[in-house]
């Protein structure tokens, strides 16, 4: 009998460009971003509430909202783990991420990054997105034991949500 591993897949909250010699690797979330992102972490807050594990970018923007995420759903930011490779992520290197999530988890979170992240859903969705916005949520529930089962034909529900949906 398969079980269900749900992920929910977020692109990070829309970052600033106020310093013009920031890195990219550095930049913050801007008021805005801090603002749709939270909106939609409490719009969504029963169906997230429940994840296991947060697997981020390193890159400040993506850090700050998986924390944003932990704060606005009232979850331990223990919960949040940084995978290097995240960062300027292939779809392959998103896939050995989810792969690596332990089985006893159920309910994962992804924070980072196009185009990997819209990709990487795409990969999965009957019906396929145009664009992950920032702040953009996929939720991808798969009927199977383990992550690294997960496919197109084991995607038993999904949903898309983004800011200005609301």
């Amino acid at each position: 009998m398969s079980s269900i591993k749900t992920l929910y897949i977020i692109r990070h909250a829309k970052s600033s460009w106020d310093n013009a010699g920031q890195t990219d690797f550095d930049r913050p979330l801007n008021s805005r971003g801090i603002k749709d992102a939270q909106m939609l972490f409490s719009y969504w807050v029963n169906e997230i509430k429940d994840v296991e594990l947060i697997a981020t970018s390193p890159a400040n923007r993506a850090k700050s909202t998986s924390m944003l995420f932990c704060q606005t759903v009232d979850l331990s930011q223990n919960l949040i783990s940084t995978y290097e490779s995240l960062y300027e992520a292939s779809v392959t290197d998103v896939y050995a991420v989810v792969k690596s999530f332990p089985d006893e988890v159920n309910i994962a979170a992804i924070v980072g990054h196009n185009p990997s992240l819209y990709y990487f859903v795409n990969q999965y969705l009957k019906k396929q997105i145009e664009n992950l916005p920032t702040s953009g949520i996929v939720k991808l529930v798969f009927s199977c034991n383990s992550w690294g089962e997960i496919s197109r034909a084991s995607l038993a529900d999904s949903k898309f949500d983004f800011p200005k949906n609301h």
